[in-house]
């Protein structure tokens, strides 16, 4: 597969993700938000995971290159940039559907701070990462045809346990720590009051180094890839 299509691919299924979370957001889903977004992000894996190994996420690939399961630094890089672009373009897409958009902060209304909003964010970026080394990265479940449906089920806890914590009032059922990343410079990008959103996209990088150990050594590069 060529580094183009790659390329393509990961930008592709960020735009997908994060456009989903906004139009969940924007157009009060409820309930059902975190379920939908699972739900994207499983289809996108089975559709793109062929062509780029489906990060969608720069934490995914950090977590991916440090268990040596991407080429180099400099892909992993490449794939970065254009997942942030994607949340960016979806973001202003998202921006256009509705003619506004949101922030990213904790949730004070229930008396959660940053200490807090950065604590889940770290845990369930951890639980992604995780989740994406044992079902797609390791060689003893080599081969399986499940790990679209297990990674994109860690977005349903992620949204309705951390998702009254890290998000407001307005974006409070769906997840947030697990499409943080790119959603942030989405929010960040059209938002007038942007400010928060920003803080977001460094915490939970610390949590990919803690679940690499463990795969590190068992696995091939991904079915997939």
């Amino acid at each position: 597969m060529s580094e183009g299509a790659k390329y393509i691919s990961e930008f592709t299924g960020t735009y997908l993700l994060v456009f989903t979370v906004g139009c969940n957001v924007l157009g009060g889903a409820g309930v059902w938000a975190a379920t939908s977004i699972a739900c994207v992000l499983m289809v996108s894996i089975y559709a793109l995971g062929g062509v780029s190994g489906a990060h969608f996420n720069p934490a995914v690939t950090v977590a991916l290159q440090l268990a040596g399961k991407t080429n180099s630094w400099g892909t992993a890089g490449a794939y970065i940039g254009v997942q942030l672009l994607g949340g960016i373009l979806a973001g202003f897409s998202y921006f256009a559907l509705f003619g506004k958009t949101f922030n990213l902060a904790p949730n004070a209304d229930a008396g959660f701070g940053w200490w807090e909003a950065c604590l889940v964010e770290v845990l369930y970026t951890f639980m992604l990462c995780f989740v994406v080394l044992n079902v797609a990265a390791t060689k003893a479940t080599e081969g399986n045809q499940y790990y679209g449906l297990a990674i994109g089920f860690v977005i349903v806890p992620g949204g309705y346990a951390g998702g009254g914590v890290s998000a407001g009032p307005s974006t409070r059922q769906w997840p947030s720590a697990l499409t943080c990343p790119p959603r942030a410079w989405a929010s960040a990008g059209p938002s007038p009051t942007c400010a928060t959103s920003w803080s977001v996209l460094l915490w939970p990088r610390g949590s990919t180094a803690l679940c690499t150990p463990r795969s590190t050594a068992q696995a091939p590069p991904p079915p997939w890839a």
